[in-house]
């Protein structure tokens, strides 16, 4: 993967990541395991998946007793 490869996968991801008020005034010196992961031999495809026509996405807008019971019953 190259960088520019890199740069379009994070950037897919995780649209307008990096215009966050918690991101742009993060100190220089906090670093985190994430930020220097290896991904010399990453696949971008592996991100690249195909759902069914019956699975969909979206919001929950109900109440989280809501969501727990249809998780449990799931």
């Amino acid at each position: 993967m190259t960088r520019q490869e890199g740069i379009q996968l994070f950037t897919s991801m995780h649209p307008d990541f990096f215009h966050g008020e918690h991101i742009r005034n993060m100190p220089d010196e906090w670093i985190y395991h994430e930020m220097i992961l290896a991904l010399a031999g990453f696949e971008p495809c592996t991100y690249d998946k195909k759902f069914g026509e019956n699975i969909s996405f979206g919001y929950y807008h109900g109440d989280i007793d809501g969501i727990k019971r249809a998780v449990e019953s799931g």
